[in-house]
């Protein structure tokens, strides 16, 4: 089974956010752009989502630099945004790698997965989490399993993931 993509085209600019909170895949504004559409376009072509028999496990297919590379959901620790684009940082890949999706799209993708998202440039792994170190107010590093990656978090995503620890009761 494929999942089903929700593609706003409006011409209300302030009803962006609200359309992702429900999950959009996208939100295009009219007078639609012919480029902006294709790229949509491409995205779900692309198959964002392949949902196999349920002891497989989910892939995310991300088109980069003209490829198309299928990264298992459960190997992404973290995703941080870089412009309109974001870096997937995985286990076993020493490079992040970089992806034509916001970190908007990645949230609305990963809902239903052990993801948290901390702020405008990260979402994190939960389930990936081997230790954090609360180093100050201002700063925190979280280690992950089966990774020698560090993610150097600031004091508002630190407090984000603090209460987020509180509240799932995972906290030591």
């Amino acid at each position: 089974d494929r999942a089903i993509h929700t593609v706003f085209v409006t011409a209300y600019p302030d009803y962006v956010f609200k359309a992702f909170e429900f999950g959009a895949f996208d939100y295009l504004l009219k007078p639609v752009d012919p480029d902006r559409l294709a790229i949509t376009v491409e995205r779900l072509l692309d198959g964002l989502v392949d949902v196999g028999a349920p002891e497989t496990p989910v892939f995310n297919s991300t088109r980069i630099s003209g490829q198309i590379h299928r990264i298992p959901i459960n190997d992404i620790l973290w995703i941080e945004s870089f412009q309109n684009y974001s870096f997937v940082h995985t286990i076993g890949i020493a490079k992040p790698r970089l992806s034509r999706h916001t970190l908007m799209n990645w949230e609305a993708l990963l809902s239903l997965y052990d993801f948290v998202r901390l702020g405008r440039s990260e979402i994190i792994h939960t389930r990936h989490i081997q230790t954090i170190q609360w180093s100050s107010r201002d700063e925190s590093l979280v280690r992950f399993m089966g990774s020698d990656k560090v993610l150097k978090l600031g004091r508002a995503a630190s407090i984000r993931l603090k209460a987020h620890i509180k509240k799932s009761g995972s906290e030591g």
